[in-house]
């Protein structure tokens, strides 16, 4: 619920302050990014800071999120992707052309123009059975000089995900 949810989130945003980022990996045209962005139950634009958003609808499919920065989906993480070097070499020239986009998710490096977010990052290199492949943060700071890590299942799935948290 938006109320018990999102309008505490928010205050302790501010009061702490840092940026609440909704990693919707928004991938449609324009008009139908600009209608999940600002309307909806979750009424992302009245409290997202930063959003993700593949490319895939063109430059101008990035128009709609004002007042918002905007990473960029310039490759994905699984195995099998179709975010191929012609892809992710397409989706960076818009992302360095467009005035909202912040940074990119990505698995190499990028201009340093942008901030780099590296997903796929788990102390517990394995993977999982749906395709997932990992790296540690070791790797991806001191090779891709990287700017944020991505963790997620490592510390969400975690025995002790505070203590998982504080290890990344």
């Amino acid at each position: 619920d938006f109320e018990e949810t999102i309008v505490p989130l928010k205050e302790l945003a501010n009061k702490y302050n840092f940026f609440l980022m909704e990693d919707r990996k928004f991938a449609d045209i324009g008009n139908t990014q600009e209608l999940q962005f600002s309307n909806g139950i979750y009424k992302i634009s009245s409290w997202a800071d930063l959003v993700t958003s593949q490319v895939i609808g063109g430059e101008t499919s990035l128009d709609c999120f004002l007042n918002v920065g905007v990473v960029t989906i310039l490759g994905m993480s699984s195995k099998g992707t179709l975010t191929n070097s012609d892809y992710r070499e397409e989706a960076l020239k818009i992302a360095l052309s467009h005035p909202n986009v912040i940074g990119g998710v990505s698995q190499n490096k990028i201009p340093s123009e942008l901030l780099l977010f590296t997903p796929r990052v788990n102390l517990d290199t394995k993977g999982d059975n749906k395709g997932q492949q990992y790296n540690t943060p070791e790797f991806v700071f001191k090779n891709l000089y990287t700017d944020f890590i991505i963790v997620g299942r490592g510390i969400y799935k975690a025995e002790n995900p505070e203590k998982a948290a504080l290890d990344y």
